[in-house]
């Protein structure tokens, strides 16, 4: 069979991309977005000709096209799936309902999008899952020599936790690791599981990005028919960490639910895959991550206190960027240096005034919006004038100014209340607080209202 993956090959990172589309000429407008980034674009009209395709060459990504198909494209996207580990789909449709979305994402889609998006969001789509396909493909390749990327600094705290890291990493206790969006959490948890010795994969998750009613599946797998759409099993998460590392970051979005689920398996080493009668050990090392004081949610009550103290055998705390300015000496040089082999272009060295400069920005981005400016003077040949300016810009508040704080409080939990239909627990997770205290609120808020109208 001839072999289209470019990390096989040695190339550098272009996919090979299969489209399957009732719709001709939908098909070619997407060939000619997608043939100037992929090194192969394949077009098939039905089933019969996707199939004949797959056989004779290997597909990092498949795009299907389910408006005149799809439940048979969804079943068709299920059988591609079943038993391939690395699988990688993005699903689009002319219309979209909940229902679809869910089906598509159970037969292993990793995305879903409307026909009307254009090229440019499944151009977007692409960028993700690509460099998550490779990486998974490298990941399960033999390892000849261990490479492990460190955190970069000099800061007090930088230095303790590379200690720490150096000191848990053989041991196999729960971490929570916390810190603002950008910090390095995973980088983190994937140094854990580099320095480990465990032989199995690093398998990373963001919680938050996956549906509530499929998480459970994701997480544990589940076998042939246990839901509608289950038309082969499935291995879970857990089972492709096997030996290895389950990074589940952004736990604190885990519905409450699925926390008590999680805490089982953690207490008993053990997972049930949806619609199975018998439990399955795991041998898995998990690690957890927030941007959240999960400590705030235990108290608020949208965190169980039990499964807190689980994953919270020892927790490693990362400072954002703004409370250890000293790291920029040492992350600047050092990000220029990697971005620009990643670009294929010459590192530039920043001056004096430039680091100052650098150093004086209070990056509510952290590292992450510090490779992006580097990234831009890299390709640029220069700082940009506009480098360090607010590139986000908060939009105007659609609140009037003369309202006091406790004015605003209401009137917002009354606007996030009605979008939600009146679910109060909806409402509380949007609210970021308990429902205990919505109902609170809510309680004084009417016996005010009808003290005034006595």
């Amino acid at each position: 069979m001839h072999s289209a993956d470019p990390v096989a090959a040695g190339a550098p990172l272009q996919p090979s991309v299969l489209i399957v589309t009732g719709d001709g000429a939908f098909a070619r407008g997407l060939q000619r977005a997608l043939r100037a980034s992929c090194a192969l674009v394949e077009y098939a009209e039905n089933f019969e000709q996707a199939d004949a395709l797959r056989e004779r060459c290997v597909f990092d990504l498949t795009v299907l096209d389910v408006s005149r198909w799809e439940q048979s494209g969804i079943e068709w996207l299920a059988r591609t799936h079943a038993g391939l580990r690395h699988a990688h789909s993005v699903v689009i449709s002319d219309h979209t309902n909940a229902r679809l979305v869910l089906d598509a994402m159970r037969a292993g889609a990793q995305d879903f999008l409307e026909k009307s998006s254009g090229s440019k969001a499944l151009m977007e789509a692409l960028s993700r899952l690509v460099p998550a396909r490779h990486q998974a493909v490298k990941t399960s390749a033999p390892k000849n020599d261990l490479h492990v990327e460190v955190l970069v600094g000099r800061s007090p705290a930088i230095q303790e936790i590379r200690k720490t890291i150096i000191r848990l990493a053989p041991r196999s206790a729960m971490v929570l690791i916390q810190g603002e969006t950008g910090t390095g959490k995973e980088l983190v948890a994937r140094t854990l599981h580099e320095l480990s010795g465990r032989k199995g994969e690093f398998v990373p998750v963001n919680c938050s990005a996956v549906s509530p009613e499929i998480m459970e599946s994701e997480l544990f797998g589940h076998v042939r028919g246990a839901f509608t759409s289950a038309f082969s099993s499935r291995e879970g998460l857990f089972y492709y960490a096997r030996n290895g590392t389950l990074f589940l970051d952004e736990v604190s979005e885990m519905p409450w639910e699925m926390q008590s689920k999680l805490l089982r398996a953690l207490e008993e080493r053990t997972v049930r895959p949806v619609g199975a009668e018998r439990e399955v050990e795991i041998d898995t090392r998990v690690i957890c991550a927030s941007n959240r004081d999960i400590s705030k949610l235990v108290v608020e009550g949208t965190f169980r206190r039990d499964l807190f103290y689980r994953v919270n055998v020892i927790n490693i705390h990362i400072p954002p960027l703004r409370e250890r300015k000293e790291d920029l000496l040492d992350l600047v040089p050092y990000l220029s240096k990697s971005t620009a082999d990643e670009l294929n272009i010459e590192p530039m060295e920043f001056s004096a005034a430039e680091l100052a400069e650098l150093q004086g920005h209070p990056w509510s981005g952290n590292v992450r919006e510090l490779r992006n400016v580097i990234e831009r003077a890299l390709l640029l040949g220069k700082l940009p004038d506009d480098a360090l300016s607010d590139a986000c810009p908060q939009p105007e508040s659609p609140w009037p100014s003369h309202l006091t704080l406790a004015e605003l409080e209401k009137q917002h939990i009354l606007k996030v209340l009605n979008d939600v239909r009146g679910n109060k627990s909806e409402a509380a997770r949007r609210l970021d607080v308990s429902r205990k205290t919505l109902e609170r609120k809510l309680k004084v808020w009417n016996n005010t209202e009808q003290s005034r109208s006595r």
